[in-house]
């Protein structure tokens, strides 16, 4: 890799680094200082957005790897993510109208969403090099993140402990702008394009990440 290309991509990690921090404390402020009466409206919107972002990178990254069996493990990623979305927005709609419940729609459609995240995060680590790589250990900290936000909000529900502040909807919103940031690195420098698969020959040693 040359020594140009080697800074544009540091500068670019640096960067979205800074932008994924700015954007949860930018979020977190959101949700934390919002006018109590909408509050959960406002952390309920917030999170729906970055769960969409998230959505449609995961769609952008699958419709553009196109090698070997990267399409499959990606089209993985997008369902779980489109089943996490959906889920999202029926949470949203029983919050807001106050019938919020458990078990419910929205957790069959979350713990299925989750199986498909697992299945792709198993996949892309039995592809890539036998270390764990960055984008692997974001995505795998950010389904545990949500995965935490999940079990404390049903908790909270279950025994009728719930927060005044959203505190879950401030880890579900880190989550889903974790995977953004991940996937657009990915988008951006990660993807096999067809020449890589002739200049190895017709082989290709898959490893969704680049190194600097």
């Amino acid at each position: 890799m040359a020594k140009n290309e080697t800074l544009g991509i540091s500068s670019v990690r640096r960067d979205l680094v800074i932008a994924l921090i700015s954007s949860i404390i930018a979020g977190s402020s959101v949700i934390v200082f919002s006018n109590p009466e909408g509050r959960e409206v406002i952390s309920n919107w917030l999170v729906n957005a970055t769960a969409t972002t998230s959505l449609g990178l995961a769609l952008i990254v699958m419709y553009r790897q196109k090698i070997y069996g990267f399409r499959k493990v990606y089209a993985s990623l997008a369902a779980g993510l489109a089943l996490l979305f959906i889920a999202e927005r029926i949470s949203m709609h029983y919050e807001l109208a106050g019938t919020e419940t458990f078990p419910s729609f929205a957790d069959a459609l979350r713990l299925v969403g989750y199986t498909f995240f697992a299945y792709h995060l198993f996949r892309s680590y039995r592809l890539s090099s036998k270390s764990v790589v960055p984008y692997w250990e974001l995505l795998t900290s950010s389904l545990l993140i949500n995965v935490m936000a999940y079990s404390g909000f049903i908790y909270g529900l279950t025994t009728n402990t719930m927060q005044e502040i959203g505190v879950w909807d401030l880890l579900y919103n880190a989550s889903y702008l974790c995977i953004a940031v991940t996937l657009f690195w990915y988008n951006r420098f990660s993807i096999f394009k067809k020449k890589d698969r002739e200049d190895s020959g017709g082989r290709v040693i898959p490893r969704p990440y680049t190194r600097s």
